[in-house]
């Protein structure tokens, strides 16, 4: 069994669909628990708690269970790897302020070559079970490699999401930037920047910034 846990201070509180949760600082902390090739080799099955907090007000605004499963599809596909993903997400919102709950079923199709490509459909199970499509593109840059194991490394981004009855419907926001990243060991640092534009009212234009620390045993 492996542990993994994920602390991120964030501007503001922005999904991928490009709607804006909270306009405070927050903080979002994730514990996860997982276990490797139970089916097949290379599968993971996943269980977490992630958690939202409003900074400024203090207030708990998100709290999320979920249990996942990735697994190998491909380890020859275009010149790199291609992957499956699939959730079952509880969305709890303890101070009311996006209603009482809601829940997800979220698939994805991830490959891993020249390019890192991301495929995801979130698709409601409450809330007029409408459903949202992000393609994530990125290009991770090795620039530093020690002796010691330390890794710093560039990933530049780009993502698009495209809406049906949820919340909106067509393409609702293009948004860019990278992350930068510091590993050793089990221990990683990471900072990162998201630019914004609205394609439609409603989806503001605008940066979103964090930093995160993660560590895994």
């Amino acid at each position: 069994m492996n542990f993994f846990v994920r602390s991120t201070f964030v501007s503001k509180y922005r999904i991928s669909a490009g709607f804006v949760l909270s306009d405070e600082p927050v903080n979002q902390t994730l514990f996860s628990a997982s276990k490797s090739n139970v089916l097949t080799n290379g599968d993971v099955f996943d269980g977490y708690v992630w958690v939202n907090t409003d900074l400024e007000s203090g207030s708990l605004a998100e709290v999320d269970f979920g249990a996942d499963y990735t697994f190998p599809i491909s380890d020859d596909f275009a010149g790199g790897k291609l992957g499956g993903y699939v959730e079952l997400a509880h969305w709890e919102y303890p101070d009311g302020r996006l209603g009482d709950n809601d829940k997800g079923l979220i698939t994805k199709l991830n490959y891993s070559g020249p390019v890192d490509v991301c495929l995801k459909m979130t698709q409601l199970l409450t809330s007029g079970c409408g459903r949202e499509f992000n393609l994530n593109i990125c290009k991770p840059f090795t620039l530093y490699e020690s002796d010691n194991g330390t890794t710093i490394a560039l990933a530049p981004m780009v993502s698009t999401s495209y809406l049906d009855n949820f919340f909106a419907d067509g393409f609702s926001n293009v948004q860019y930037g990278t992350d930068l990243f510091v590993k050793n060991g089990n221990t990683s640092f990471d900072i990162f920047l998201r630019q914004q534009e609205g394609l439609q009212d409603g989806f503001e234009d605008g940066i979103v910034v964090g930093a995160g620390f993660s560590y895994s045993f």
